[in-house]
C-alpha cells in the first residue's frame, strides 16, 4: 500500500511564510530592545528607592540613640561621624563595610519652627547629614535631616 500526497492539498495548507516569520521576529526583537533600554533607568530608580528607605532607617537609629542618651551628655555627640553598611546597619569607625556616613551637629539654642523666638535650654536641635559612598569611594550628594531632642520632664540636667 502506497500513500500519495495530494499536491493541491499541500499548496493550500495553512503555514507561515518566511517573510511573515522574519517580520514577526523583527517586531518582537524591536520591542525587546526597547524594554532592555529601560533596564538601566529602572535600576537607577530602584537604587534611589533603596537609598531613601535606608536613610530613613539610619536616621531613625541615630535619633533613637540620641533620645536614649542623657540630655546633659548630648553635647558629646557634636561632630561625631557614624558609618553604616549596605543594609543600613551600624558598623565600626574605619570599617571597609561602611557605605553610608552620617555626621551629627547639634544646636543648643535652635530657632523654633514657625517662630522668630529661640528655644529655652530644654531643647536641642539635631542635624544629621547622610552621604553614600560610590564605587570610587567618592561621596555622593548629601541629604540633611533635622530633628529636636527635648530634655525629659523639662529638666535640663537629666
Amino acid at each position: 500500500m502506497t500513500f500519495r500526497s495530494n499536491p493541491r492539498r499541500r499548496a493550500t495548507g495553512r503555514a507561515f511564510t518566511l517573510i511573515e516569520t522574519v517580520l514577526a521576529i523583527g517586531i518582537v526583537s524591536f520591542a525587546f530592545v526597547a524594554l532592555m533600554g529601560l533596564l538601566p533607568c529602572g535600576l537607577q530608580v530602584f537604587r534611589k528607592a533603596m537609598d531613601t528607605t535606608l536613610e530613613g532607617q539610619m536616621v531613625q537609629h541615630l535619633v533613637g540613640k540620641m533620645s536614649q542618651t542623657p540630655y546633659a551628655d548630648l553635647a558629646g555627640l557634636q561632630g561625631q561621624s557614624f558609618l553604616f553598611d549596605e543594609a543600613g546597619g551600624p558598623v565600626a569607625e574605619g570599617s571597609a563595610d561602611g557605605i553610608y556616613s552620617a555626621n551629627v551637629s547639634l544646636n543648643a539654642q535652635p530657632a523654633l519652627p514657625g517662630s522668630a523666638s529661640y528655644a529655652n535650654g530644654g531643647l536641642t536641635g539635631v542635624t544629621i547629614t547622610l552621604m553614600r559612598k560610590t564605587e570610587t569611594a567618592q561621596p555622593t550628594a548629601s541629604k540633611t535631616f533635622v530633628t529636636y531632642i527635648a530634655a525629659r520632664s523639662g529638666v535640663v540636667g537629666q
